[in-house]
């Protein structure tokens, strides 16, 4: 009687187990392994600017686009600086403003581009333009 007490105990306990088990057909997936299609969209640059006496003061209007601090060498995607040329002269911002000042009347050539943290520029990001300080 002990034994077949025993083999009835084992049965129940194994069918127990295997009805405890979720099959994976019946799982709804959760938030973190849904899959999602993403699209990298291209940085983008507009500017603007303000003129001050011989000051000009730049506005640069990103999209998809972070700025890195100044020194930053690590590369990531959308991330960089912007390359400011005044006159064939080379200077960067590493936010959305920049202020040339000390401008002498005449005109003055101008370019901006965007730029990874590698120095290699976006693609179709170079804008260039003069101003006229009076």
């Amino acid at each position: 009687m002990k034994k077949a007490f025993g083999y009835v105990l084992v049965l129940l306990i194994a069918t127990g187990i295997s009805g405890c088990q979720e099959r994976a057909s019946d799982k709804l997936p959760d938030e973190a392994t849904k899959s999602q299609e993403v699209i990298a969209q291209s940085p983008s640059l507009a500017v603007s600017h303000s003129i001050e006496g011989n000051t000009v003061f730049l506005t640069f209007l990103t999209q998809n686009f972070m700025y890195a601090p100044e020194g930053q060498s690590e590369i990531e995607p959308g991330e960089g600086y912007v390359n400011v040329w005044v006159d064939n002269k080379l200077t960067r911002a590493y936010n959305n403003t920049l202020e040339v000042p000390n401008l002498t009347p005449g005109p003055h050539s101008f370019a901006v581009e965007l730029v990874r943290n590698n120095h290699k520029p976006y693609p179709n990001t170079k804008i260039s333009f003069t101003i006229q300080i009076k």
